[in-house]
């Protein structure tokens, strides 16, 4: 039998049950998990929960990477659908473990946050201090935010992590970039 491998999820952490991001955040842990896909994210609430509650109830692993910083400065606690947690000091600790720990990242919708993750994911990719994965992006927005930046600012992108990024719409697009 092989070993499950790790998918990082990041996104936004403002989204409840009935926005779309939340089902669809949700749906795509139901379908991780079915697929043998352990799930990690940060822990809390959003899209992480969402996540965690999906892969969670279809019978996947859960791993939230959670923080003090966090739980002390938003009275943030861990969503109930971890089956195992992660903790960390600080922000820069918790984001370089989500990052350092998975196979592939999963990018969602999210604000400033997430596009701080997406920074730091592809950074330490390029520095080599973890190693290269595919950094998957879901949904269109990203596709443009990613493409102008390139446009714009593209001469500074090293040459060899400028395909780091891909971009999906379709959970059988996602599942196929997972092999």
């Amino acid at each position: 039998m092989t070993e499950s491998k790790i998918i990082s999820v990041i996104g936004a952490s403002n989204v409840r049950q009935g926005h779309e991001l939340y089902e669809t955040a949700f749906s795509l842990g139901e379908v991780l998990a079915k697929n043998n896909f352990v799930v990690a994210s940060g822990g809390y609430d959003g899209t992480m929960e969402a996540l965690s509650r999906g892969a969670n109830e279809a019978g996947g692993s859960v791993i939230g990477v959670t923080c003090e910083t966090v739980e002390e400065k938003f009275k943030k606690v861990k969503n109930k659908w971890l089956t195992e947690e992660i903790r960390t000091k600080n922000l820069q600790e918790r984001i370089f473990k989500i990052i350092d720990i998975a196979d592939y990242i999963l990018v969602l919708s999210g604000g400033v946050g997430t596009l701080g993750e997406v920074g730091m994911a592809w950074t330490l990719m390029q520095v080599k201090e973890v190693s290269r994965k595919p950094l998957i992006f879901w949904r269109k927005e990203w596709k443009s935010v990613i493409e102008n930046f390139n446009l714009e600012l593209g001469e500074f992108i090293h040459d060899d992590v400028r395909d780091i990024p891909v971009f999906v719409n379709d959970v059988n697009i996602l599942l196929k970039n997972l092999k």
